[in-house]
This record gives C-alpha cells, structure tokens and sequence, in this order.
C-alpha cells in the first residue's frame, strides 16, 4: 500500500499528500492480502485523478476491542463530488471477499463524509483474523 501510494504521489506530484497511521498494537493482525489495495486505488482514482487541485489520503489502522478497524479517507475530485457515474466494483468485490471470508462478522461502510471527503471503513473481529 506504501508503495502503491508512493508510485502515485510521483505520477500525481504535489497534486497527492498521503499518510499512514497504524497503531503498534495493530500490528500483530493478519489483514487478508490485497484487502486494501482497491479501496486506496479508489481514493486515488476519485481523488488526485479527478481534479488538478491539491488530494489528501489517510489511512487508518487501529484497534478497538476486539476489531481491527481499517479506514481509507481521501478528499474527492471534482468529478467524484458531482457523482460522476462510478461501477463500484472496487467495492462490491471487495464486500464479496469480506463475506466469504468472516460471513456476517465483518463491516464495510463507505460513502461521503462531508462535502469534500469520501470515507471507507472495514471492521475485522480478531477472531477471524488470527
């Protein structure tokens, strides 16, 4: 995901800031392999890639009880804030992948939060993840 990130912020320059907070305790988690590659591909393609204005995206990993919350943040382009027409799949495969994996005891919320911003939140109980 690092790296992913830093391939685009050369592609995109100044135009993409990105960051990662991860908690040390969240360290010792198992996230499934590529889980979070289309939700970041996402922020950057309805973020840096959609307008010449200046794009955040924050990644979050932390834990809260027993789940590992994920979270993807990103500001949105122009093109995604005037719902220019999406087809979702980065996040219809990536709920598909949850459910066969944890079945009901994951969660997946995505949507705006706020004028400018587009949020994506996954929630994994330790349980599965171990």
């Amino acid at each position: 995901m690092h790296n992913y990130l830093s391939l685009q912020q050369l592609r995109f320059g100044s135009r993409l800031d990105f960051e990662i907070h991860q908690e040390t305790i969240a360290g010792g988690w198992d996230i499934p392999p590529l889980l979070l590659q289309p939700l970041v591909e996402n922020a950057v393609v309805h973020g840096a890639a959609c307008t010449n204005d200046p794009t955040r995206v924050d990644v979050r990993v932390k834990v809260d009880g027993e789940d590992l919350w994920v979270e993807v943040d990103n500001t949105r382009g122009r093109c995604a804030a005037a719902n220019v027409a999406s087809t979702g799949v980065g996040l219809h495969n990536t709920r598909q992948r949850l459910e066969r994996l944890y079945g009901n005891a994951f969660r997946l919320d995505a949507g705006p939060e706020g004028q400018g911003r587009y949020r994506v939140r996954v929630s994994l109980p330790r349980a599965a993840c171990a």
